[in-house]
């Protein structure tokens, strides 16, 4: 239970969470009613207070069964400080056995009987008396995290057990609902003598009760304690809507004004309001904030609808070390002196704020500062200062921001950068060398800028932890040094896009990690090194669009096992030659295959057509013959098959008929073959087939039912294709190229 106020209709909401971040199952619960509401003024002498339900745990279980019956067991919420272990006694999985299901239904069974016994009590004794109720409520409250306190001290002295950070989130809980309950009396709750008994029998009752659960089963009371808090919400909430109007007339308790302005606050380090919609401008949830927390650690009101612009009143905020306002669409503008004095500020996440205007770059060098994020911002401007010795940064993202410049030959003084993401920003100039130097980097992306010059010396010794390196979209020159592919932890390497040039030498020590090389649209050239065909874990290769020359064999990829990308292409001088590659037999996981434009002929095999292939292109070659196609049967894994490109061969006969059993087939590419007599009318029976190619071939007519109705795109010129159009046309909404001419069709359009 935390502390709710009630103000006019333009007031702030925040949840107050102490010391750890709430998470609640919306499936099981309603959302997190911890509410805290101020209006415009900073006099909170001036606003009402009311209790609400908090509806939080350490770690607790619950069980449903979802639409298909079958069990499901979820996690409640960690404080978001803590470690991820697990509470003791608390399930290590998420997938329970039979017997610990059972037992499960059985706890929560105990705990829903146990709750509605006290609710028929509480709805018999007070009907009509909210704040007596509210009273007992609160006196209950309170219970179970001091019942909690006291098992694990136990713990904690007999060295079973000791965890700190559980002792001191139970005991917030625990002072937070004393809070509660001097509202209450306050408000004339515990004035009859039978209700201060009532609550005090179901209390030591309810004492005893839970430090037994707790020591048994801390799942168990965890959700016991959830299905009161639950219950306290309901209350609250038909209270609130039903004398709704009516509290936002009368002044605040004193104690609750005491509570949210005074010394009772040491405790409360951290708000968290993720995907709470709180709807409110920078000037008054920044001010109110600033004002009434002033001990804040852990700022978080991620996706909470907040609009700007902010305000710098932030800065009072002296102890404040994380802010999380990302996914807040409409921040706007950044005031200059924005988090001046936030020294103590280890994280800053702004991302999809919509943020505008030029950020201060006085930020980036507070000295505490780990973790930036700015990305996604597409009209925040700014430049990188010069970077201190003392720098602590570790993650810095502005993707796709506007900001702009060089990068300074200080960014080597970031020595416990871990992340860098520049892409798709305005950044030009040289990439400085020394970022080869940064023994920490585990990510490196400068894709999508205008950078020139030539690629960092990367070395295996400099870099050894690097992960991924994303240069691709920019204008480097120069040549591609071997080095890149023996780094020892490297995944993901694409320079793709840029004007490289050169041989590629060959290099031993391979990357047994590597699985992504994209080199393409470059200005490589020589021979492809056979140290590439080694690498054990490759996945993707993408040689596409370069000027590379044989000798190449395709059995060079023997060893590629786990291939699921392979593009190579129009390599110059010494194309590849010869029949379809066997080796490609092997490779079960291969879902996207480009040999196009080369010299490959004789038969497509029919095994091809038994893997789980999704992008097939095999144009510009001189394949004649489809084996598996040459008889109309169903073909296996033909439900993966999206694009099929097989233009400019020598394909001859009739339209395989079978391709029309790919039941994903969305671009069919048979142009300019030899294929000949009709248009099937199987066609139009592929759902998924959008582009339609079959110009520059022999047919001479087209079944009427031949045109699939959500075509955008059909191409059938030069052909002999004679009579009328077919009526399916007109079946056809969404097309929009439609090319017919060079044919001899006499009809008018449908």
């Amino acid at each position: 239970m935390a502390a709710a106020g009630l103000s006019s209709s333009s007031c702030t909401v925040f949840t107050i969470s102490s010391s750890f971040k709430t998470r609640r199952h919306l499936t099981k619960t309603p959302q997190n009613p911890l509410l805290f509401k101020r209006n415009n003024s900073s006099n909170p002498t001036s606003h009402p207070f009311l209790p609400s339900r908090k509806l939080c745990t350490v770690q607790a279980t619950i069980l449903r069964e979802d639409e298909e019956k079958k069990v499901v067991v979820e996690e409640s919420f960690q404080p978001k400080t803590f470690t991820h272990e697990p509470v003791h006694g608390s399930p290590q999985s998420s997938s329970p056995s039979g017997l610990e299901t059972w037992a499960i239904k059985l706890e929560q069974s105990v705990n829903v009987f146990l709750t509605d016994s006290v609710i028929k009590i509480l709805d018999t004794l007070y009907h009509d008396r909210d704040y007596a109720r509210f009273f007992v409520l609160e006196t209950i409250a309170r219970v179970p995290y001091f019942a909690f306190i006291s098992v694990l001290h136990m713990y904690e002295s007999f060295g079973w057990w000791r965890r700190a950070d559980y002792l001191k989130v139970h005991f917030a809980e625990s002072w937070n609902e004393m809070h509660h309950l001097l509202i209450m009396e306050e408000l004339g709750g515990n004035s009859w003598w039978f209700d201060r008994l009532l609550a005090q029998v179901i209390a030591t009752s309810y004492y005893f009760m839970t430090v037994f659960m707790y020591a048994l089963s801390p799942r168990m009371a965890y959700h016991f304690s959830e299905c009161v808090e639950s219950h306290a919400f309901a209350t609250y909430d038909k209270f609130i809507k039903a004398r709704g109007d009516d509290l936002k007339k009368l002044p605040a308790p004193e104690v609750a004004v005491k509570y949210y302005t005074e010394g009772d606050l040491y405790l409360f380090v951290e708000l968290n309001l993720d995907n709470v919609n709180i709807s409110a401008q920078g000037s008054n949830w920044c001010e109110v904030i600033s004002h009434v927390l002033p001990n804040l650690r852990v700022l978080s009101l991620s996706a909470s609808g907040l609009s700007g612009p902010l305000c710098s009143s932030l800065s009072k905020l002296h102890f404040l070390s994380q802010l999380h306002l990302d996914c807040n669409s409409e921040l706007s503008s950044i005031p200059p002196s924005f988090l001046a004095n936030s020294f103590n500020l280890e994280t800053l996440d702004l991302s999809y704020c919509g943020l505008n205007g030029s950020f201060p770059n006085n930020i980036f060098l507070l000295p505490k500062l780990q973790y930036i994020g700015l990305s996604e911002n597409l009209l925040l401007s700014g430049q990188f200062p010069e970077f201190s010795l003392n720098s602590s940064i570790q993650y810095l993202s502005l993707r796709n921001t506007s900001f702009s410049g060089n990068i300074p030959l200080s960014i080597s003084n970031l020595k416990s950068l871990k992340e860098l993401d520049l892409s798709r920003c305005k950044f030009y100039g040289v990439i400085p060398p020394s970022l080869a130097n940064l023994t920490q980097l585990e990510a490196l992306d400068l894709s999508f800028n205008s950078f020139d010059g030539s690629i960092p010396p990367f070395q295996r010794d400099g870099v050894a932890n690097l992960l991924s390196l994303s240069l691709q979209h920019n204008q480097l020159k120069g040549i591609l040094y071997s080095s890149l592919f023996t780094l020892p932890s490297l995944q993901n390497l694409d320079l793709s896009s840029n004007q490289l040039s050169g041989h590629l030498d060959e290099f031993s020590d391979g990357s047994s990690s590597l699985v992504i090389i994209e080199l393409s649209n470059n200005n490589l050239s020589g021979s492809i090194p056979r140290s590439i065909f080694k690498l054990p874990s490759l996945i993707d290769l993408n040689l596409l669009y370069n000027k590379f020359s044989g000798p190449l064999k395709l059995g060079d990829f023997k060893n590629q096992r786990n291939l699921e990308f392979l593009a190579i292409s129009d390599l110059s001088n010494n194309r590849i030659q010869g029949s379809f590659p066997e080796f490609i037999k092997n490779h079960e996981t291969l879902v996207f295959l480009d040999l196009s434009d080369n010299k490959l002929g004789g038969q497509i095999p029919k095994w091809i057509w038994n893997m789980s292939l999704k992008y097939v292109n095999l144009s510009c070659n001189k394949f004649d013959f489809l084996d598996q196609f040459s008889n109309p049967i169903s073909l296996p894994y033909s439900d993966t098959l999206i694009t099929l490109d097989l233009h400019a061969n020598k394909l001859p006969g009739s339209f395989p008929k079978a391709i029309c059993n790919c039941s994903q087939l969305s671009l069919l590419d048979m142009s300019h073959n030899q294929l000949r007599r009709e248009i099937p009318d199987c066609l139009g029976k592929v759902p998924t087939l959008t582009v339609l190619n079959l110009q520059g071939n022999n047919f001479d007519s087209i079944s009427s039912y031949a045109i699939a109705s959500n075509l955008l795109s059909l191409k059938i010129s030069d052909n002999r294709v004679e009579g009328k159009l077919p009526s399916s046309l007109a079946n056809c909404s969404k097309l929009e190229v439609l090319d017919l001419g060079g044919n001899m069709i006499r009809d008018t359009f449908p």
